[in-house]
């Protein structure tokens, strides 16, 4: 462990080997043995974990203690720390790396439920504005101050089968935007939810 402060003392008992407040700056777990002890994290605050290792490590304790935030917290970590292992460029990275890509700027991976608002209603924006350039071009009016194209964009968010805003565009083109769009925003919605009942749960 490195730079470790307000460090209260370590009790092995029966219950296992307890961490009582402990607030850690830094930590890179190599090797570690806790005689046979579950290791219990009881209040403790990790700040920046070095590695995906000692974050996979810490969270299978927190899992014993059954700390669901602590938990989380430590899966963020993990996640964060195997998204830059992965590689772009690798063939074998590359489908990984974007379902990690979409989930960490989702949610940060379960983490931020507010993230998620903003990632679908982005997804939503992005997706209508791409759909009704397609179909009526650039033009000169700014369709988020138009009161005809705001009610089709509402239809667009909550109506799952909404094809008819493709209009004339209703090609191969804009079929693929329509179903990547609704899949975002799908996605968005669900990794919201799942975000927002971390704080339910036991």
């Amino acid at each position: 462990m490195r730079q470790i402060y307000y460090f209260y003392p370590i009790l092995p008992n029966k219950w296992g080997i307890i961490l009582f407040l402990l607030l850690i700056r830094n930590i890179s777990i190599e090797n570690v043995h806790c005689f046979g002890y579950p290791l219990s994290l009881v209040g403790a605050n990790i700040g920046n974990v070095k590695d995906e290792g000692t974050a996979r490590f810490l969270k299978s304790e927190a899992m014993k203690s059954n700390d669901p935030f602590l938990i989380a917290e430590l899966n963020t970590k993990e996640m964060n720390m195997h998204y830059k292992i992965l590689k772009w460029c690798s063939k074998k990275d590359f489908f990984d790396k974007i379902i990690l890509f979409f989930n960490k700027y989702s949610t940060n991976f379960g983490e931020r439920w507010q993230q998620g608002v903003g990632f679908t209603l982005f997804s939503w924006a992005l997706s209508f504005s791409l759909i009704i350039m397609l179909r009526d071009g650039i033009g000169t009016t700014f369709i988020w101050f138009d009161s005809k194209y705001l009610k089709e964009a509402l239809g667009f968010l909550w109506q799952f089968g909404s094809i008819e805003v493709l209009g004339s565009c209703f090609g191969l083109l804009g079929i693929l935007i329509f179903i990547f769009s609704k899949i975002l925003i799908a996605y968005g919605v669900y990794q919201t939810i799942t975000a927002f009942r971390k704080y339910g749960r036991k």
